[in-house]
């Protein structure tokens, strides 16, 4: 059984997440940290935790116990409107983030086209290898010269971006991710042209938050079962694609509606 295999700490962790879903405060309430640590530190600890499927399986199953419970305290409407709260306020800059890096032209020689090493000596031997059967076949002009990095600030004075430089994605490693950032997290979609990341309504769950308590004049229903509401929960303890089935069902459901 896999209680067996999880420290004291582990399982403290397990019982204390389960039941407030705060990876910060199950962390700090159960490993004892530094009051100097950081909060963000204790979400990233407490998502690495979370990454077990050990302790995911635990937490799991704590909460499936709790929902059976009589008046099943785990899945009351202040337990669900705390998890919307927690997808509203969840940081997107988490799951991916657009960064501005400079062109290929902003810091070469002269303001020429820079390779990185590798690139060129691969394009090199590309171009020597057509040389053979081409003698009048060009070779790589390296005039701007070697150490590319697209990290580096746009220059404003390069005549091929202005300064405006160029735009890129960057994906962050879900095994890191924030508690809070873990329930915004849909799955991943794998398309010819790249992927795309699923990310919860923001609006939706802020929406959801109002309307339960109160911020409206129209009246919140809910139908079916509170478990099927706090589905969304679970998403982090499952793998992408059935995070990402998980998300849109619940998104179709009519589980909250206004009437």
């Amino acid at each position: 059984m896999c209680r067996d295999m999880l420290t004291a700490k582990q399982l403290k962790f397990c019982a204390l997440y389960a039941t407030s879903r705060n990876g910060a405060d199950a962390y700090a309430g159960s490993f004892n940290p530094s009051k100097a640590t950081k909060r963000e530190n204790l979400s990233r600890n407490a998502a690495k935790l979370l990454a077990d499927p050990e302790i995911a399986l635990e937490v799991e199953r704590i909460t499936e116990a709790a929902a059976r419970e009589p008046g099943g305290a785990v899945y009351d409407a202040a337990w669900c409107r705390a998890r919307w709260a927690q997808i509203a306020q969840a940081d997107a800059r988490e799951l991916i983030g657009l960064r501005i890096g400079c062109c290929r032209y902003c810091h070469g020689v002269n303001h020429g086209y820079q390779w990185k090493q590798r690139e060129y000596l691969e394009a090199l031997a590309e171009a020597e290898r057509k040389a053979r059967k081409d003698p009048d076949a060009p070779m790589p002009d390296m005039g701007g010269g070697w150490g590319f990095n697209q990290t580096k600030p746009p220059n404003p004075d390069c005549p091929e971006c202005h300064g405006e430089g160029l735009e890129r994605f960057v994906a962050r490693d879900t095994n890191n991710l924030s508690p809070s950032a873990l329930l915004l997290y849909g799955g991943v979609k794998v398309k010819r042209d790249g992927y795309e990341i699923i990310i919860a309504d923001r609006t939706k769950a802020l929406e959801n938050v109002t309307r339960m308590a109160g911020g409206y004049k129209d009246n919140v229903r809910l139908d079916g079962s509170l478990e099927t509401m706090s589905r969304v929960v679970k998403m982090e303890a499952v793998d992408a694609k059935e995070a990402a089935r998980m998300y849109q069902e619940l998104m179709a459901s009519p589980a909250v509606r206004a009437t």
